[in-house]
């Protein structure tokens, strides 16, 4: 990723191109006005000591062997992922074939590479090339949703918070996009957010300090992800920095504080997002929609601009 160093902190310049983007520079301005604007949309668009980076979780390595390399996964912070890879190469074949998907159910061992496809040279004569797009989301591919769990609200009893976005909502839950099922509730920023089913925490971020309501702001969201029984997977995004409570491998239980809600990634302002999914591939997931026990009975779905 490209950053525009501002020592003793970075800027991912996606964001700033979206935010000049909303701005027109009259023909008549000068230099040092166009200086000052771009002055202040850097300073309103960082936090001092971060940078605005994609969540390192799953990385890429290449290993040379004998008779080619293997493309591996580096050791991992998180514990499930999903990978999506396309490969093109001169003078290789992958024994994964150009095109691939994998989860890493059966990574084992954290501490060493885990391969993902072996790259064969073809003719040892001449030189080869290669190069793979890499994608991966968390989770793996094996979910059996129970669509009949009735998950609890996710903060503390006695708390009521108003939904500002349900499913299929205009601002980024769109029909057919990850987040149609997802729910957002308003919460100020610090509030103990529990966790709505038991599992094991299998993703965490605590260390970004942006957000804004900017797509660019997508990659900064701070989040605790936790794995159910049935293999899906809930993910509690937009927390404050330093914000999880909980790690990656501890177990959770229902109505167990994991984290403090924020406003950090894509947001309008402070709030926690909430959703339950399973993976399609590396790229995409499956959000489904939840149950809850609510005041008012069970509810098949939490209604936009309800308290709860």
């Amino acid at each position: 990723m490209n950053t525009f160093d501002l020592a003793p902190q970075t800027v991912d310049m996606r964001i700033i191109k979206n935010l000049l983007g909303r701005f027109s520079l009259f023909s008549g301005a000068t230099a040092s006005n166009t200086i000052a604007t771009m002055a202040l949309l850097i300073l309103f668009s960082i936090s001092p000591g971060y940078s605005c980076t994609e969540d390192p979780s799953v990385k890429l390595t290449d290993l040379k062997t004998p008779d080619g390399l293997d493309v591996c996964i580096e050791p991992f912070s998180a514990i499930d992922a999903t990978v999506t890879i396309d490969l093109k190469m001169e003078n290789l074949v992958s024994s994964a074939g150009n095109d691939f998907t994998c989860d890493l159910h059966n990574y084992r061992q954290r501490n060493l590479p885990y391969g993902l496809t072996h790259l064969h040279v073809i003719d040892p004569t001449r030189g080869y090339k290669y190069h793979y797009d890499f994608h991966y989301r968390i989770g793996n591919l094996n979910g059996h949703p129970d669509t009949n769990y009735v998950y609890e609200l996710p903060y503390q009893k006695g708390e009521h918070h108003r939904i500002n976005q349900g499913y299929f909502g205009a601002f980024s839950h769109q029909i057919g996009s990850d987040t149609e099922y997802a729910l957002d509730f308003d919460m100020p920023v610090g509030t103990v957010v529990c966790a709505a089913r038991e599992g094991i925490c299998v993703a965490a971020r605590t260390d970004s300090t942006n957000g804004g309501p900017d797509p660019a702001f997508k990659i900064c969201a701070n989040h605790v992800e936790i794995r159910h029984a049935d293999g899906t997977y809930a993910e509690y995004v937009h927390l404050r920095t330093n914000g999880a409570i909980v790690h990656v491998g501890d177990v959770v239980k229902v109505g167990q504080p994991i984290a403090y809600s924020g406003n950090t990634g894509f947001s309008q302002g402070p709030h926690m997002h909430f959703a339950v999914y399973i993976p399609r591939d590396g790229i995409k997931v499956q959000s489904m929609p939840t149950k809850f026990h609510t005041d008012f009975g069970i509810s098949n779905g939490l209604q936009q601009g309800q308290v709860y």
